[in-house]
């Protein structure tokens, strides 16, 4: 509670998976990630993302969605990357279609280190690559 980061938004995703003997609690992952968020760690600003998204442990909010998200993307979140990539690309979440920041972010992904233990990276960066051969086919460079 003392400003580690990785300690607070371990507690978010404990409380929010019901880890490590803690019971599933939304309003304090919520709070743990928000925590973390205020002290600008990129996976705390992606889990409170998330929150905004879902609602869960507040309530649903889209603006605050966008800007949690951003925030951890520009800091290097391969999650927050991969998500602006595909809201870009589809125009969804309130983000404008636009081939070309998908692409761009897209781009970005392949120069931040994946984590070995994300169950998804695979799935991650075989779905960038289809973005990226899709937009290529549509001539969009990204640059």
């Amino acid at each position: 509670d003392a400003g580690d980061v990785d300690a607070m938004n371990n507690l978010g995703v404990w409380y929010r998976y019901a880890f490590n003997g803690l019971a599933e609690d939304q309003s304090m992952a919520f709070y743990w990630f928000k925590r973390g968020a205020d002290l600008d760690d990129p996976a705390a600003l992606s889990n409170l993302a998330d929150c905004y998204y879902e609602g869960r442990g507040t309530e649903k909010d889209p603006t605050q969605y966008a800007i949690k998200l951003t925030q951890a993307a520009l800091l290097g979140d391969s999650h927050a990357i991969y998500s602006m990539a595909t809201n870009y690309y589809v125009g969804d979440n309130g983000f404008k279609k636009s081939a070309s920041d998908a692409l761009c972010w897209a781009k970005k992904m392949e120069t931040v280190p994946c984590p070995e233990h994300e169950r998804r990276a695979r799935v991650v960066w075989k779905d960038l690559e289809i973005i990226k051969d899709i937009l290529a086919n549509e001539g969009v460079s990204g640059e």
